[in-house]
């Protein structure tokens, strides 16, 4: 259970009453109102989410204004977001949608220049779309509507990650890829392994496959810039 008091931003103006209006604008406003009273929200998501969230009193507004969501939440004394959007019809690309809610948010409420600090955190949203159409919604994430290829199986999570700590010198020496050989000298603890890896790598060069030259010629440029600034630099 997390206990956090929040503080409420509404990302757009109020509007004033009106009692015409399209049906589905009705229903939006209706519960644009039912979910800016943060006694309702906080009892939506303890039963949504068993999430336990306590009321305050401080609220900003416009605070997003850009951003064409609903409803966004603060958390106090914290960078978490809790936004709530509300459908009554289904959007298939409702999951590119929110992404750029997100990024917006995440962008209005950053502190680059605490990124390099290791312990500061990205600030965090937590999207919720309560839909209330008559037809059954079926979710789809960003994969289920970005284009793909085919015959390739995508990594899971937000990057595919290769880490040079992940190989052995020989893997990364036997391979045909001049990356491989970057990648064993980028990595390189200190000048006496620097000059090794460097002397390693150019005694390989006789077993790599394919252009000879262009691999030399790779090669060589990749030392040039290594030993760029280093007293065996000539």
């Amino acid at each position: 259970m997390i206990n956090h008091s929040f503080s409420m931003l509404v990302s757009e103006e109020e509007e004033p009453y009106i009692s015409i209006i399209p049906i589905n604008k009705k229903h939006d406003k209706l519960f644009k109102e039912m979910l800016s009273n943060k006694k309702e929200v906080v009892n939506f998501l303890k039963l949504h989410l068993n999430m336990d969230l306590s009321e305050n009193e401080e609220f900003r507004t416009s605070v997003f204004g850009s951003i064409e969501a609903d409803i966004v939440y603060k958390i106090k004394d914290k960078d978490y977001f809790i936004l709530i959007e509300h459908q009554s019809t289904i959007d298939d690309k409702m999951a590119y949608r929110i992404q750029n809610y997100k990024q917006a948010i995440i962008d209005s409420a950053i502190d680059t220049k605490r990124l390099k600090d290791k312990t500061y955190k990205i600030p965090k949203v937590l999207a919720i779309v309560l839909y209330t159409g008559k037809k059954k919604w079926k979710k789809q994430g960003l994969k289920d509507i970005e284009e793909k290829l085919e015959g390739f199986t995508e990594p899971e999570g937000e990057y595919k990650l290769i880490d040079v700590n992940d190989f052995s010198r020989e893997e990364l020496l036997e391979d045909n890829l001049i990356t491989s050989k970057a990648m064993l000298i980028e990595s390189s603890k200190g000048k006496e392994e620097l000059y090794q890896n460097i002397e390693d790598v150019i005694d390989n060069q006789e077993n790599l496959d394919g252009d000879k030259e262009e691999n030399n010629q790779q090669i060589e440029t990749l030392i040039r810039y290594e030993l760029t600034g280093t007293e065996n630099e000539n």
